[in-house]
């Protein structure tokens, strides 16, 4: 969070772009934030394995705003590609990101 924001929820979206469930985190401080899903809809049934989108919505100075999501995954490796490209991180479950996609290496 950018900021402190008030209302924070996070609509979690199936590949169609249809809105399967909805987290509703309330207020929330400034700073990163840890958040594990169970892979549940909003009536609690199991979804099938697939991609899924979140969609993080908050309200900083009373006004409502898109806010950044991160999404933590190993890197199984990295490609250096010899066309002076940088290079592109391989990373488990979600595939090859490119380097300036990437905001922090733990």
């Amino acid at each position: 969070m950018p900021a402190p924001a008030g209302a924070v929820r996070i609509g979690i979206q199936d590949a169609t772009g249809q809105t399967v469930r909805t987290l509703n985190l309330g207020p929330t401080a400034v700073g990163t934030h840890d958040l594990s899903w169970d892979g549940l809809d909003g009536q609690g049934s199991r979804l099938q394995a697939g991609l899924y989108t979140l969609k993080v919505e908050g309200a900083i100075d009373n006004k409502a705003q898109a806010l950044t999501s991160l999404v933590r995954a190993d890197v199984d490796s990295v490609s250096l590609p010899r066309n002076g490209l940088p290079p592109v991180l391989n990373l488990a479950d979600y595939g090859a990101v490119n380097m300036d996609a990437i905001r922090r290496v733990m």
